[in-house]
Parts: structure tokens; C-alpha cells; sequence
């Protein structure tokens, strides 16, 4: 089974189709540091027995999960992680860059052009740390490692600060696990929590319950942490409701992306037409989530089926059936609006 996932991930299916099995497989991958940390500052990889690995799929009731020829791998920007024949082979990537910059330091001339190209790469891949880099003096400039600011105004106490930003940051992104929320529970309280798995959102909510649910869930994605950038949900369901409010997430995103598209290319579209029109679609949806951040897929039989029409930006028709009411009411206007963003 081979997986893309992404800011919001969504399993689709019953429990005994394991997408609760792999939805609690991802919280533990995301954050190895509950399970070990290393040692050995020098190394690259670090190489494990299955038992810490073991105890933290016993924490999450999912060892059987875990079989004799159980082979996973976990590629992020952050780590990899790939479990075989009982070992775990433990890369921590981002932690790496950070140890190279340190190194580097030592002769900061000689290497400066290294360092900046390092920490532009850092900050490709991991947009939300220039806001924490921001606050940390002697730095406070949120452009430093994006622009050409960097190649005048890095100076030795500058990555200092950079590099003990970057190392509070790892070691967060490492260490702390989504928070899990399963389905047995009275309510859901993610404060304090910018990662969290869900399983059944929609458990006894009625369908527009489970609309205004999905909704605060994505407006708290951006809330809690800025940008979105490092916070990561995962919802388990079998609701069409739920995809259905997805949908709209979705083709809110669609509608703002379609206006601002021909505001450029056209000429069609005033700024006065395109701010009105943002600001009709986040009265409806406050926080609309873009296609390429959001992996859906149907888990059967072992297998994992995407739900997504990438052409349309929006989870299959046949995935979520029909349905009436504020659900329906919403997805019609904002459809409806796309397509007349493309008239232009």
C-alpha cells in the first residue's frame, strides 16, 4: 500500500478495513522522538531493535499490525523511518541539515555561500519556521532566509540564532504526536493541539453537525499555528457527510484560485470583483483547503483507492452521493460561482 499524504489526509471506510490501524500508524511515524531520541549527535542513521517500535503500537492497541513480514516505510521532510525483519532504520534529515550548518559555522567565511544555499533549502521545505526564526534575536526579519536579504544581512550571531531555532523546531516536529482522538470519547477538544488524528468525526452529529464540525476543524488549522504549515489532521469516517463538507472545502479553494487565475490572465476581473468574491466564499467556508494538500483514499481489502478527481479538484460524485439541505445549498453556489470565474 502506497501512500501520498499531506496536510489533511482522510481514510475512508469501515474499522475492519484498518484505516484506524493505518491512520494510528501515521501518528506514531510522525513523531519518532516518543519512542527514542538519538544519542549520538554525530550519526546520520541510527539503527533499532522492533521493541520500542513494538511498544508504541501496544500504546495505540495496533501490534497486530505488526507481522513477520511487515515492511514499512515513512519519507518525510523531516525523517525516514523503514522498519524490516524486525529492525528500524532511523534518518533523521532535518536534524542532519541542522548538524551540517552547525559544522559549517565554524568557518562561517569560507563557507557562507554553503550555509545560505542550506538554509534556503530549510526554508523551502519548512515555510513556517521563518515566523518562529523571526522572534528570536538578533534575527527579527521574516525574509532573511527567503530572499537576497540572506546573502547580505546572514552574519555569524544571526545563524547562531538560526541554528537554536531550527533545533527547538526539530526536535518539536519530532517529539510531540498528533493528539489522537478515537471514537469512543464525549467530545472533541483539540486546544492546544495543531496535529490530530480523528477518528469518525461524525459520530453521533447530525449531518449539518458534522458540516460545522469539518469547518471549525479547518478554520483551527490555520488558527492555531499562523500558517498551516506543520500542523497535519487526519480523520478516519465512513460519512458522506463528512466528505461531502470536505467538498466544499474544496471547491471554496477552487472558486478562489479560478477568480484570482483570470484577475491575471484576462483582465476581465477587477480587484474589486476578486476581493468581493474571497470574501463571499470565506463567509461560507472560513477556511478552504487546497486539492494538493489533501489526499483522500478509500481502504479496502488492503488496498488504497484515491477518491479524488484531481481534474475537478474534488472528491468523486460516487464517493458522496446526493443530499439536500445547507450541504447541497453551500456546494451549488460556490460550484456555481467557479463556473462563473471561468466565463471570464
Amino acid at each position: 500500500m502506497d501512500l501520498d499524504l499531506r496536510i489533511v489526509n482522510v481514510f475512508v471506510g469501515p474499522r475492519t478495513s484498518g484505516n484506524t490501524a493505518l491512520a494510528k500508524l501515521l501518528t506514531i511515524l510522525q513523531a519518532p522522538g516518543q519512542f527514542w531520541r538519538p544519542d549520538d549527535p554525530g550519526k546520520t542513521d541510527f539503527e533499532y531493535s522492533g521493541y520500542s517500535f513494538s511498544a508504541a503500537l501496544q500504546a495505540y492497541n495496533i501490534l497486530p499490525f505488526l507481522q513477520r513480514n511487515t515492511e514499512i516505510v515513512f519519507t518525510s521532510e523531516i525523517h525516514t523511518i523503514k522498519y524490516s525483519e524486525g529492525k528500524l532504520i532511523y534518518t533523521p534529515m532535518l536534524l542532519n541539515t541542522i548538524n551540517e550548518i552547525e559544522s559549517l559555522k565554524t568557518d562561517f567565511a569560507a563557507n557562507s555561500k554553503k550555509l545560505r544555499a542550506l538554509c534556503n533549502e530549510i526554508d523551502e521545505k519548512f515555510q513556517f519556521i521563518r515566523y518562529m526564526i523571526a522572534d528570536v534575536p538578533p534575527v527579527t526579519d521574516h525574509d532573511l532566509l527567503f530572499t537576497d536579504a540572506l546573502a547580505t544581512n546572514l552574519t555569524e550571531e544571526k545563524l547562531a540564532a538560526i541554528i537554536t531555532a531550527l533545533k527547538k523546531t526539530e526536535a518539536d516536529l519530532s517529539t510531540h504526536a498528533a493528539l489522537y482522538i478515537p471514537s469512543k470519547r464525549d467530545d472533541i477538544n483539540i486546544t492546544g493541539h495543531r496535529s490530530f488524528v480523528i477518528e469518525e468525526p461524525e459520530l453521533n452529529l447530525s449531518p449539518s453537525a458534522q458540516y460545522e464540525l469539518m469547518k471549525k476543524l479547518a478554520s483551527a488549522r490555520n488558527k492555531m499555528f499562523g500558517v498551516s504549515y506543520g500542523s497535519i489532521h487526519t480523520y478516519t469516517t465512513q460519512s458522506p457527510y463528512i466528505l461531502l463538507a470536505l467538498n466544499n472545502l474544496l471547491c471554496a479553494d477552487n472558486v478562489i484560485f479560478t477568480w484570482q487565475v483570470m484577475h491575471k490572465q484576462s483582465g476581465n476581473i477587477s480587484y474589486e470583483q476578486l476581493d468581493s468574491t474571497e470574501k463571499t466564499v470565506l463567509q461560507i467556508v472560513p477556511s478552504p483547503i487546497n486539492q494538493y494538500f489533501m489526499p483522500a483514499y478509500r481502504i479496502a481489502d488492503g488496498r488504497a483507492e484515491s477518491i479524488l478527481n484531481r481534474s475537478e479538484g474534488l472528491i468523486r460524485h460516487g464517493d458522496t452521493g446526493e443530499v439536500s439541505g445547507a450541504l447541497a445549498e453551500d456546494f451549488e453556489v460556490l460550484f456555481n460561482m467557479e463556473k462563473q470565474g471561468q466565463e471570464f
